[in-house]
């Protein structure tokens, strides 16, 4: 999130209005991932509006709206976010490359007091919502994700499984996001998250729970955490699960055949308009 200030209180005597059109934006630290962008910026009594934005990206655009609200000696200022990214993509938001692909949409809808636009998120209420549909993944990625831990050991390199879909929303409390839901559903296995993420430092906690879609080679039961930060999360699998006596469990369970439910498809459109909405 960034430590924009958005502190107008000292602006209380300018009412304006500014309509823009950048055809192109570049950063120090090399490209961006904005190329252009255009909307309407007014002020009205010490409340800012920008409205009617469009940022184009390599693929895909943000639309939406933004206002800063300080009006009657507000010493902090309210902030508004209510922005939607479409037709973008994973490797777009990864920086190109990378092992996983997919076509992303996401909204995000807040609300909450702060002196920068950082700050701000870290008070709001509101919601996130992040979708990924149709992509790829290795097949060995996509084999852990259900906790099958021999195919996941044994698929080959290049090898490929489809995603059907990542969900994601998150209900915003004080900048608090408690996951509601998150689904990884692939060709092989889905993946369930509970937990949250907490704002301004988007710090992680999530309990990552797998199953596999057909008759697992060595299932191994359990759970694994994600933690760290979303742009570095660190996933840990507990002790008790990688033990001698749990593998053997699970090698038991796979000569008896007993290894549990595997995984249905999940309702991949009916979860994004869900959390999109």
């Amino acid at each position: 999130m960034p430590n924009t200030r958005i502190d107008i209180g000292k602006i209380d005597t300018t009412d304006a209005r500014m309509a823009f059109r950048i055809k192109r934006i570049v950063s120090a630290k090399g490209a961006s991932p904005i190329l252009s962008a255009r909307g309407v910026l007014a002020i009205d009594h010490q409340l800012l509006t920008l409205s009617d934005l469009d940022a184009r990206l390599p693929h895909g655009r943000v639309e939406g709206k933004l206002t800063v609200d300080q009006r009657g000696d507000r010493k902090v200022p309210m902030v508004d976010i209510n922005l939607r990214l479409r037709g973008s993509s994973v490797q777009d938001l990864a920086g190109g490359g990378g092992d996983f692909s997919g076509n992303v949409s996401a909204r995000a809808r807040l609300r909450g007091p702060g002196t920068t636009i950082r700050a701000a998120v870290g008070n709001a209420n509101g919601t996130i919502g992040f979708v990924a549909r149709d992509g790829q993944l290795p097949q060995g990625i996509a084999a852990a994700l259900g906790f099958d831990a021999a195919r996941a050991l044994l698929a080959k390199d290049g090898e490929r499984a489809g995603l059907r879909c990542v969900v994601l929303k998150l209900d915003v409390t004080r900048g608090h996001g408690r996951i509601d839901p998150m689904i990884v559903d692939t060709t092989a296995s889905l993946l369930r998250g509970q937990g949250s993420v907490v704002f301004p430092g988007e710090t992680l906690n999530i309990r990552l729970t797998g199953t596999p879609k057909q008759h697992a080679l060595l299932r191994v039961p359990g759970s694994a955490y994600m933690t760290g930060t979303i742009e570095r999360p660190t996933v840990t699998i507990p002790p008790e699960v990688k033990s001698v006596g749990n593998i053997f469990k699970a090698i038991g369970r796979a000569i008896t055949g007993k290894q549990g439910p595997t995984a249905r498809d999940a309702d991949c459109s009916g979860l994004a308009a869900r959390v999109l909405r």
